[in-house]
């Protein structure tokens, strides 16, 4: 608990980018928080169901932890554009190096995730209608292609900068490599640090290779 309530403290702090910082943004009562939160537990969920034995019981556990998910993917945005492919990351390196669950443990979260993003879109076309739904994703199709997947090396130079602003080089860099290090020793712990470890660097990934760089992007 007391390491908790430190790392809680070291949030509130802020950094030198106001943006990515909780207070000066109230990014406590916006998206990003709540849906790491449904994340989270999603990925707790989740591995607890890596270690139960094939069942029905296991299976209602997976179905649980992919609805978190869609949770956390309606919830904001960003967490939608990156929780797919970490997930597909993770299978890849379950499947490559650690063997420790089916693909039924992949499937279906992923297809639960996937459910929940189209009932969302369903309710969306019945309470708007379908001109303005057609309007809407059309604003979120190029809205995509102006800030969230370019490939502009300038766009790079700025995500450094952010990193180096916030201090993720220096405190969040060394957490990763920490989390690669445990992974190493195999067994659950092992793979449990994949587990964590797969969102953070797909989301490093996207900001910096693809993002338009903002600030608050790197929240």
């Amino acid at each position: 608990p007391y390491k908790a309530l430190l790392a809680v403290c070291l949030l509130l702090i802020g950094t030198t980018e106001p943006a990515a910082s909780f207070l000066p943004m109230a990014r406590q009562f916006l998206g990003e928080v709540p849906a790491l939160t449904w994340y989270m537990a999603g990925l707790a969920i989740w591995l607890k169901g890596v270690e139960l034995s094939a069942s029905r019981r296991q299976v209602l556990v997976f179905g649980l932890a992919g609805l978190l998910y869609g949770f956390a993917g309606l919830t904001k945005s960003q967490m939608a554009l990156v929780l797919g492919p970490s997930l597909c990351l993770l299978w890849f390196l379950d499947s490559l190096f650690f063997r420790r669950t089916r693909p039924m443990a992949y499937v279906i979260p992923i297809a639960m995730y996937l459910g929940v993003t189209g009932v969302w879109g369903a309710a969306q076309i019945v309470s708007l209608g379908p001109e303005q739904f057609a309007a809407n994703a059309e604003l979120l199709r190029k809205t995509t292609l102006m800030h969230v997947l370019t490939f502009e090396p300038r766009n790079w130079v700025s995500a450094i900068g952010v990193l180096l602003r916030t201090g993720y080089l220096f405190w969040g860099v060394p957490t990763l490599l920490w989390l690669l290090y445990r992974a190493r020793r195999g067994g659950q712990a092992g793979f449990a640090a994949v587990a964590a470890l797969v969102l953070p660097v797909t989301a490093l990934v996207w900001f910096t290779s693809f993002s338009i760089a903002w600030g608050r992007y790197a929240f």
